[in-house]
């Protein structure tokens, strides 16, 4: 992977954001010289903040959602940073926008109508589950499908 640095988005609630962080265990786990960066909702850095996995906390901030010229300067910092795959886990018109705006050949998220055409690899929903994993991770997982073929 091209400098094995990565972009994981989930801007949801605390739940959500704290169980997205085994997608960027697992990128550590398989990438060990990996960089992972990880964008939040600014209301969610206590679960995450020291996490060993993250090497870079990249905060949503509510300013953004009120501000089209701050969001806008916002998207246009990732176009700085070049990553070997960016991973959408949240898979909303903002983080459709982040993943537009990075950089990176590889782009992974759940299949939305209004978003295909933005990323490289789609994946639907699981709504079943043969594992003792639980749905949540089990679907978490599948988003690192095209990077990792043996997870661990």
């Amino acid at each position: 992977m091209a400098g094995n640095k990565f972009l994981v988005i989930q801007q949801k609630m605390i739940g959500d954001v704290l169980n997205s962080t085994l997608i960027c265990e697992h990128l550590k786990i398989h990438f060990p010289d990996a960089t992972v960066h990880y964008v939040i909702n600014e209301h969610t850095l206590p679960v995450v903040e020291g996490n060993p996995h993250i090497d870079k906390i990249i905060l949503f901030k509510k300013e953004y959602k009120r501000s089209k010229i701050k969001f806008y300067k916002f998207l246009k910092d990732f176009k700085q940073e070049e990553y070997a795959a960016v991973i959408d886990v949240y898979c909303k018109t903002e983080s459709n926008l982040i993943s537009y705006f990075a950089k990176s050949k590889t782009k992974i998220s759940y299949e939305k109508w209004y978003s295909k055409f933005i990323y490289t690899d789609l994946f639907r929903y699981s709504n079943s589950t043969d594992s003792e994993l639980g749905l949540a991770v089990e679907n978490r997982l599948l988003l690192l499908s095209p990077l990792i073929q043996n997870l661990k």
